[in-house]
């Protein structure tokens, strides 16, 4: 069966081109270098975490062994993942890309600039959808009916049970939420704001382990509806708006960078470092590749086929080095 398609034409003046498409979001956490990526993986990489205790003692004469070395594995294990469009060729046969088509009937084909336009388009889906899917993937509890991953009604990101569509791999909040480390729930519960965004992330540094408090290698993620939460409770504090904006006290907090991702939850914040995050696929670069198959040559349908196939997955390599803030710990 076709991928429905839904095509609006208008006779009223020349065909526009290029195409425009709605602005899309690509996959923000990878682009943006704040995490790992390890390509490569086919089925599963084991992430080695090595801890140690009691190693220094007093010096002796003889060769006493003290101390504990322990090795512990993390598994990324990325999931298969696909997406498949059928389109006929007829519906571009009876528009304004007539022309384009070809001549006759067998030789048809989906119009060039079309065919370039859908493939760019496609791709940035997926690296919308993947994004979503690095934070948010997890149970079927962790869906969004509303746009752009924004909870719907009147409870927005309160907790781990908002729903989304792109649900395929276990996302970094289902994982901290379940590892059930450091994982804290804001002072009051209230809806976050500009009167109370300072105090939340007060409470993800305070929660940072104490080897790590102040280093700059742990970051402070959220999502772009919380950043501006953080830089309008700095002009209301007294920066001047321009200076806030471009100057390093807007991008960082207490000395920790701030990473804007856009697939995360509203009212979330996660303090990581990069070396604890990881995510795992194949080949990078299968997620902007294509193969578009003129079905004609195959089977005498009048249709094109557009395949991806790619893997993602993620992993938390130490729980314990990070910390998620929310306005409800319990994830209910």
């Amino acid at each position: 069966m076709p991928t429905t398609f839904s095509n609006t034409k208008s006779y009223a003046g020349e065909l526009a081109r290029p195409y425009v498409a709605a602005a899309v979001k690509s996959a923000d956490t990878l682009t943006k270098d704040c995490v790992t990526v390890k390509e490569g993986v086919k089925y599963r990489e084991a992430l080695r975490v090595l801890d140690s205790a009691g190693l220094v003692q007093n010096a002796a004469c003889d060769f006493t062994p003290a101390g504990v070395i322990q090795l512990t594995e993390q598994f990324l294990t990325p999931v298969e993942l696909m997406t498949n469009i059928q389109l006929c060729k007829k519906d571009f046969r009876s528009d304004w890309e007539a022309m384009n088509t070809g001549r006759g009937f067998v030789n048809d084909q989906l119009p060039p600039e079309f065919q370039q336009f859908l493939l760019l388009y496609v791709a940035s889906k997926i690296g919308e959808a993947i994004e979503d899917n690095i934070w948010r993937g997890g149970t079927a509890a962790l869906t969004s009916t509303a746009a752009d991953g924004a909870d719907a009604g009147s409870t927005v990101g309160d907790s781990l049970t908002d729903t989304y569509d792109n649900n395929h791999f276990t996302g970094y909040q289902s994982l901290l939420h379940t590892a059930a480390r450091n994982v804290q729930s804001t002072s009051t519960g209230a809806a976050w704001s500009t009167s109370n965004i300072l105090t939340n992330l007060g409470i993800a540094v305070d929660n940072i382990p104490t080897a790590l408090q102040g280093d700059p290698e742990v970051q402070l993620f959220m999502n772009p509806a919380t950043y501006y939460l953080y830089y309008r409770a700095l002009v209301n504090a007294g920066a001047h708006p321009q200076f806030a904006l471009n100057a390093p006290i807007a991008e960082n907090y207490l000395g920790h960078p701030i990473k804007v991702c856009k697939g995360m939850g509203a009212e979330y914040i996660v303090a990581a470092r990069k070396q604890d995050l990881f995510f795992g696929t194949d080949l990078l670069s299968d997620h902007n590749e294509a193969k578009l198959i003129d079905m004609s040559l195959m089977d005498g349908s009048d249709n094109v086929r557009i395949v991806y196939r790619y893997t993602a997955g993620v992993q938390v390599a130490v729980p314990a080095n990070t910390v998620m803030v929310s306005r409800t710990a319990s994830g209910s």
